[in-house]
């Protein structure tokens, strides 16, 4: 017994001893880097097996991300040493010599020092061309940057401004580029169309240019901050590679291979996040005019023009007649809305069907005569602002000669006409040619009567089983519903949003449009943060441009996603160009995200 106790008593004063004996290094792997490679700092702490990650201070030069510790223990001559190292991976920014500070911890109420580091970065250009002239110096801002260039910074509500956001590189490996992120507070931002890719020189420097191009609208006037425009990339950082042998040099290095194939194959790369961005700028954003504007203007701002295509010109009292008039040219056609048909009360009018097209917008719309007098389809108007004009511009296609025979008066009761020129009506036809209910099933009689089919039989046999059953599914969905929050909050989204569409389509028949977009964005935010398990709060327009990147849902979706945002977004700043279609079009949009999530497996 007394034996045990010395030894746990040895044991106790050893690790005293130990702990008493901690060092504390800082060193880097190599003292020489060049910008698009990295290198290791390494802080070792002797003597020790834990220690919590120190705080490093600002190292002017280099970006410092974290990788992780390392432990080592050892025993020589019945000694045990133990220690452990936190690494961290330095990121060249610019070129020349620094100075990795004196790092200072406390553990234990002690304080431990380490020495300063020198090391050296290089520009890998000068560093492999081996010439001996000197090369002009970059830093890492020079060698990758965003340029963000506005068609304009003067401009009307509404009107389009082209914007070009410019990746520059020179030299360095870039990947996973993303689309550019820019801040819509007040400001519409169009699809990127496909990125184009070229070379530009600027200041002496040939950067290879990724060039994204899109339109963009402000909501309201004012001086509105554009920007700052965000874009995320990777950055491909190689790390140090190992030595080569001899065997390598002497077989794979100048012998049958021409190079270090080993060398090559094995070189070890590295995603460093790059988040490159464009400063903000001021652009001024004027009303549209009150004086001159037009009756039948519905919020079109642009260079257009308007055409109109009337078939079939001859009809019967109430055949229908399709009016096609389509709105081309140069403009911001989201704010092209329903076209005002003035054609008094001669023509049964239905809502149109809009369909957006590559060179502008379509808008089919049945019409139906109500007299036989009727001869000609009346003028019908199109008005929209010209910015490059300053003015409001009205096209108005001549009226058109039609010919509608048949009754006088439309009838809401009539089915359709006979061929002695008659009116047939529904009351005429009932009991003709339909087939009634029956009333009376006739006679039945059993069929098949076994024992096995009886239904206290079956009973019998699965009653025991089924309440088993139905008690094991309760208790685990209740169980799964008290601590899974996420599948709770998945469960419960489509019968929330279900709620929502029913409150929305109320809203969309009063015509209460503003009311409507309100619930429209309420609704989907919640249902997207139920559905992704995040804070619905925080779920804005910006959240479909994240979840575009991860894959996954249909292009069509998160098309439709972003156009319902922006539409909630117009219907806040521009109430006025909102009009029932419009809202129809977002209500059907907001049922068939929620129709496509609900079915499709995230």
């Amino acid at each position: 017994m007394k034996s045990k106790f010395f030894v746990l008593l040895f044991l106790l004063l050893s690790m005293t001893l130990l702990a008493a004996d901690i060092s504390f290094e800082a060193s880097v792997d190599r003292s020489g880097v060049s910008i698009g490679s990295t290198a290791t700092l390494s802080l070792t702490f002797g003597g020790i097996g834990s220690i919590e990650r120190p705080q490093l201070p600002e190292i002017d030069g280099f970006d410092v991300r974290y990788l992780g510790p390392s432990t080592k223990m050892s025993i020589v001559n019945g000694q045990v040493s133990s220690s452990i190292t936190h690494n961290y991976i330095l990121i060249p920014l610019k070129e020349g010599s620094f100075v990795i500070p004196s790092i200072t911890i406390n553990h234990k109420g002690i304080d431990y020092s380490s020495l300063p580091v020198n090391i050296e970065v290089a520009n890998k250009i000068a560093a492999s061309g081996g010439g001996s002239q000197p090369q002009e110096s970059y830093d890492l801002e020079d060698r990758a940057f965003i340029v963000a260039e506005l068609g304009k910074n003067k401009a009307y509500v509404n009107e389009i401004i082209p914007l070009k956001v410019k990746l520059y590189v020179d030299n360095l490996g870039i990947r996973d580029i993303q689309y550019p992120k820019i801040p819509k507070d007040g400001i519409i931002v169009g699809d990127f169309s496909q990125p184009r890719q070229y070379k530009e020189r600027m200041n002496g420097i040939n950067y290879d240019v990724i060039e994204f191009s899109t339109d963009v609208f402000a909501l309201r006037s004012g001086s509105i901050v554009f920007g700052p425009v965000g874009l995320n990339c990777n950055l491909i950082v190689e790390k140090r590679r190992r030595k080569s042998s001899a065997f390598d040099d002497d077989f794979f290095g100048s012998g049958f291979f021409g190079g270090n194939i080993f060398d090559n194959f094995f070189a070890n790369y590295q995603r460093y996040p790059l988040n490159l961005s464009a400063p903000e700028e001021n652009i001024e954003i004027k009303d549209l005019p009150v004086a001159g504007k037009p009756d039948n203007f519905n919020g079109a701002v642009g260079d257009f023009n308007f055409d109109v295509e009337i078939s079939p010109k001859k009809v019967k009292v109430g055949d229908p007649i399709t009016l096609k008039m389509v709105v081309s040219g140069d403009g911001n056609f989201k704010t092209v809305n329903l076209i005002d048909l003035n054609l008094g009360d001669d023509f049964k009018i239905y809502d149109p069907q809009v369909t957006s097209t590559s060179s502008g917008k379509l808008f089919e719309q049945v019409v139906i005569p109500k007299k036989s007098t009727i001869n000609e389809m009346p003028a019908i108007g199109f008005s929209f602002f010209n910015p490059k004009v300053g003015e409001y511009l009205t096209i108005t296609n001549e009226p058109t000669a039609i010919v509608v025979e048949g009754g006088t008066i439309l009838d809401e009761a009539q089915m359709f006409e006979s061929g002695d020129g008659g009116v047939t009506y529904a009351k005429d036809v009932v009991g003709e040619d339909i087939v009634y209910i029956k009333e009376d099933v006739g006679q039945l009689r059993r069929k098949d009567h076994y024992l096995h089919n009886k239904l206290g039989f079956i009973i019998f046999h699965f009653l025991i089983v089924f309440i088993a059953a139905v008690a094991a599914v309760v208790f685990l969905e209740t169980k799964r519903l008290r601590t899974d929050s996420r599948y709770a909050r998945r469960l419960q989204a489509p019968k929330k949003a279900k709620i929502g569409i029913n409150r929305a389509r109320h809203l969309m028949v009063s015509g209460k449009s503003q009311d409507f977009y309100n619930i429209a964005f309420k609704t989907l935010q919640e249902y997207l943060g139920d559905k992704f398990h995040l804070a619905s709060a925080g779920i804005t327009i910006n959240f479909v441009d994240e979840i575009a990147v991860l894959g996954g849902i249909d292009k069509n979706i998160i098309d439709k996603m972003r156009q319902l945002f922006e539409a909630c977004d117009m219907a806040r700043f521009a109430a006025g160009a909102v009009d029932k279609v419009g809202m129809q079009l977002s209500f059907d949009q907001l049922r068939e995200i929620v129709d496509y999530l609900e079915r499709v497996k995230l």
